[in-house]
């Protein structure tokens, strides 16, 4: 079994239904060790948008990165993403952060995920996990900015690890 971080974004619809839909979805192709506490984010790249509920999940798993991403794609599309301007609004995003120590280059997956550092909502939400990150992303964690932000803690709605 391979360590990998999970984001998970969600701004439209029951954001946090959403979100913990997808964690039930991909208890299948993972097992949940930990989840971050749930963020709310501004949206970035395309500012016109809903604000953003977003965590990181902490799994291990036995299938490999690239059946990892498709797992990933297929739990979109089942929780009702539809296709949108790039950078959109969207029902659910998932990405894989880190596939254990893997560096991968590939046309559909780079791992580690090459713009997780800059971005505070994927930021945040992993200095918030206690057990050991892949080491990927361990090693530059204390020099990830997190620059594209601001955001807040959601104190009023939680996700629950499936199972």
């Amino acid at each position: 079994m391979v360590p990998v971080l999970i984001a998970l974004g969600s701004n439209l619809g029951d954001r946090r239904a959403n979100l913990q839909r997808a964690l039930e979805l991909l208890a299948g192709a993972v097992q949940w060790r930990e989840l971050s506490p749930l963020f709310e984010s501004e949206p970035a790249y395309l500012e016109d948008q809903p604000r953003f509920y977003n965590a990181v999940g902490l799994a291990h798993t036995g299938i490999g990165p690239l059946d990892l991403l498709h797992h990933l794609k297929q739990v979109e599309t089942a929780v009702g993403r539809q296709k949108r301007v790039q950078n959109g609004p969207r029902e659910l995003d998932l990405d894989v952060l880190a596939y254990g120590s893997l560096w991968l280059s590939s046309p559909g997956l780079n791992l580690p995920h090459p713009r997780w550092r800059e971005r505070a909502f994927v930021v945040e939400p992993i200095r918030h996990l206690k057990t050991q990150l892949p080491s990927s992303i361990q090693a530059d964690l204390p020099h990830a900015e997190g620059l594209l932000g601001p955001v807040s803690l959601v104190h009023d709605a939680v996700l629950q690890i499936p199972g």
